[in-house]
């Protein structure tokens, strides 16, 4: 039997002085090995052991033990464990327990060993020739000590709810086998090597802690951080990789603390989620620059904090990021990538991605192009009413479309280069101003507005179901669509028709003040007028002419339709017949018959609605 063997009739026993000798007990581990120790409780009783001397076990086995309990028990050692093996609790029943405030040195097998499920809680020193501490039925382990193993550090079971929790004092050599979860905490500073842990599902950081981190997280874990994530003090040691990567793994990160460093994730389909702050750092003037979030494969960033780096974030090809923060240094993706900037978000350093989307509700900027895509046809700006462009846009070929909002939004075509379509969406409201190029195809499902005293050209084809404003100036040289209402809601507009044979909208409230320019119709080629339910047809011979429909043609009253030459083409406006009455115009010419001639073309003729 062991040198010391626990009473049944005694099951809470305090240990003191120098126990030195072992002895073979009834209770086996491993490939039934036959178990030596210094001191055996059996396995009828849940003993509470605490010893505050020293024990000692002469044994050479890696399984000679200083404590063995046979059955699910509590040791707490305040003094000295030396020997071959520290501490065996081999239970079959959950509950075991060991608190370690002194030392404990395996010299050639196990710190501490659970055979089920139970709590181990260090605030001194183990130290093993094997594995420091192994926990075969799964468990927990809170360290704020030392530990330290030859072969392993800390080895859980697969299959349980196991749990880590290391204090900022604490210290690990060895490798970590968790299957769950390593929980980082204290209110100190803790240094720690991501690289030591295996098989962890998640990695929490504590409110009020701060880690330093070095090493690549293996098995994907997901990273939570509530406290204070600081630069590694060495680099990581992965391809390409420099002093300044805060975290390097491949499962999903939240961090509602501080990351200085920066992440990077590897395994596709992860994602960064960031309601903090981080900060990314480099390791000197030659080394490459710093990113706050670089996404290797596809998978997403959330930031509803604030990321600032040299490249605030690197996106692969397939990956998105939904912006409701501030990201300072820009966001760059060689690949197709999704980027949402919503409304109160900021990107400062511009976006610039090979193809892909970008929706813009908040404020983007950048000196050398807010927006920059690589060339593809399938390249999309959204942009919503309450987002600003600091910098211009180029689509590289692809097209923009303006979104629907609880405001007016405001576009500015200069301010834009390279696109091939515009889009105004369904029930959206823009003022738009510039000039649109032929090449360029605008679908209007919306309202389009332009402002007083500015002008609007259109020298592409206008469709759509939507309807355009005219407190300005609006020239459209293109084809227009059945589907499009051209609205005249201020007084003295101009709507200039380069296509006028191809104009298939519909005209409202023209009024006296307002005129239509038929810049592509010469006055002298007209031969007949005739104006009908609403729709005014211009004659230029038997099979060609002119038809243009108003709507609400009984709103013109007494009015006095007035075709005239007017240096670029033909003009159209509308004045009451009184006022008309007074210009000169060839007398007997009825209002419904053919024009003068060439020679008197530019006589006034009137047609009443």
């Amino acid at each position: 039997m062991a040198a010391i063997t626990l009473s049944n009739s005694t099951p809470v026993v305090t240990l003191s002085g120098v126990t030195s000798a072992y002895g073979t007990v009834s209770a086996v581990i491993g490939e039934n090995a036959p178990v030596e120790a210094a001191i055996f409780g059996p396995a009828n009783t849940h003993f509470n052991v605490t010893s505050t001397g020293t024990i000692l076990s002469p044994g050479t086995s890696p399984f000679d033990a200083g404590i063995v309990l046979a059955a699910a028990g509590e040791v707490h050692n305040a003094g000295d464990i030396t020997a071959p093996a520290g501490i065996f609790i081999l239970g079959a029943a959950a509950g075991a327990y060991a608190g370690n405030t002194g030392t404990i040195h395996a010299t050639a097998g196990c710190g501490i060993y659970f055979k089920s499920a139970g709590i181990i809680y260090n605030t001194g020193q183990i130290s093993a020739a094997g594995t420091a501490i192994a926990l075969a039925g799964g468990g927990t382990v809170i360290d704020k000590g030392g530990i330290s193993g030859g072969s392993a550090g800390i080895v859980f079971a697969d299959g349980f709810s196991n749990n880590l929790i290391l204090d900022t004092g604490a210290t690990v050599t060895g490798n970590i086998e968790l299957y769950g979860t390593l929980a980082l905490a204290g209110g100190g500073h803790g240094i720690f090597s991501l690289s030591q842990v295996q098989a962890a599902s998640t990695i929490a950081i504590a409110a009020g802690s701060n880690w330093s981190f070095y090493g690549s997280v293996s098995g994907a874990p997901d990273i939570f951080n509530r406290g204070a994530i600081t630069a590694p003090i060495s680099g990581l040691g992965g391809p390409g990789e420099t002093v300044g990567d805060g975290i390097d793994g491949g499962g999903a990160v939240y961090n509602y603390g501080s990351i200085t460093g920066g992440i990077v994730i590897a395994t596709a389909g992860r994602y960064v989620y960031n309601a903090g702050g981080i900060q990314g750092e480099n390791g000197g003037p030659f080394a490459p620059k710093s990113t706050g979030i670089d996404l290797l494969g596809p998978g997403a960033v959330v930031n509803t904090g604030t990321i600032s780096a040299d490249i605030g974030v690197k996106l692969a090809s397939s990956a998105a990021l939904y912006n409701y923060g501030q990201i300072f240094g820009g966001v760059r993706s060689s690949g197709a990538a999704t980027v949402f900037n919503y409304a109160g978000g900021t990107i400062k350093g511009g976006v610039k991605i090979a193809a892909g989307t970008i929706s813009d509700y908040g404020l983007i900027a950048g000196r050398s192009g807010a927006i920059v895509f690589g060339k593809s046809a399938t390249n999309l700006l959204a942009v919503g009413a309450t987002a600003t462009l600091s910098g211009g846009a180029e689509l590289g070929g692809g097209g923009i479309e303006l979104l629907a909002g609880p405001q007016p939004g405001s576009f500015t075509a200069a301010s834009y280069t390279d696109f091939s379509a515009l889009t105004i969406a369904d029930a959206a409201d823009w003022s738009v101003i510039g000039s649109l190029a032929a090449s360029i195809a605008v679908t209007n499902d919306g309202t389009i507005g332009v402002p007083s005293g500015q002008n609007l050209t259109i020298a592409g084809a206008l469709s759509g179901s939507g309807a355009v404003d005219l407190p300005g100036t609006l020239t459209l040289n293109g084809e227009v669509g059945a589907g499009q209402r051209l609205i005249f809601t201020g007084t003295a507009e101009t709507l200039n028709l380069g296509a006028a044979k191809s104009f298939l909208g519909e005209l409202e409230s023209f009024a006296p003040g307002d005129t239509i320019d038929l810049t592509s119709l010469k006055f002298a080629s007209i031969t007949a007028t005739h104006f009908s339910r609403g729709v005014l047809t211009i004659a230029t011979d038997a099979r060609h002419g002119y038809s243009f429909t108003f709507a609400s043609p009984k709103s013109f009253h007494n009015d006095t339709f007035s075709l005239f030459a007017d240096g670029t083409g033909t003009g159209i406006t509308l004045a009451p017949a009184a006022a008309l009455a007074e210009l000169s115009k060839p007398a007997g010419w009825p209002a419904d018959t053919h024009l003068p001639s060439a020679a008197a073309a530019l006589s006034l003729v009137t047609l009443q609605p």
